[in-house]
């Protein structure tokens, strides 16, 4: 007669308890690593393609507006025809340039859907595996719309000299 602690039944159920939690803590382990060092990794990423293509969208709508409207640097100011020759800005043409936003707009709606698509391999802390790796896409999605305004300077740059400048401040939520 043999004797044992547990019966042949309460064994069997032990192990399978145990192989199951095994199961679900490798898998828990899995996703916890996967969530707290990887994902943020290839989040932040994404966040850098979604901006290089929202510049992309950017440069094209002002060189296609300005294309357009044809302007010079010179159309960008009015020199006055009294006798100390005083400078003012264009406002009606700067304002033409903001129609930048409606392009803008038009440009980031043909973006909005498209996927980034990362290795898996470019999460990882090691250089050499960058580009290895399955993919892991992620969707770009138009949020918010196009802002554009502008801002004007004249500073003295000298005896006789002036600087002006305009600049176009564009935002945009991708």
């Amino acid at each position: 007669m043999r004797c044992s602690v547990l019966s042949r039944r309460t064994a069997g159920k032990l192990k399978t308890f145990l192989i199951a939690a095994l199961i679900i803590f490798v898998t828990v382990s899995v996703f916890y690593t996967f969530n707290n060092r990887v994902l943020p990794k290839l989040i932040e990423i994404s966040r850098l393609e979604a901006k290089n293509t929202a510049n992309m969208c950017i440069n094209n709508s002002v060189m296609k507006v300005i294309d357009e409207t044809g302007v010079s640097a010179r159309d960008f100011f009015n020199e006055a025809e009294t006798e100390d020759k005083g400078f003012s800005v264009n406002t009606v043409l700067v304002n033409r340039l903001c129609k930048i936003s409606v392009e803008l707009n038009d440009e980031i709606k043909g973006i909005d859907g498209s996927k980034i698509k990362i290795p898996i391999g470019a999460a990882s802390e090691m250089g050499i595996f960058n580009n290895i790796g399955p993919d892991i896409s992620f969707k770009l999605m138009e949020h918010g719309s196009a802002y554009v305004d502008y801002d004007t300077s004249f500073e003295s740059a000298g005896i006789n000299q002036t600087n002006f400048k305009i600049w176009i401040n564009v935002m945009i939520n991708v």
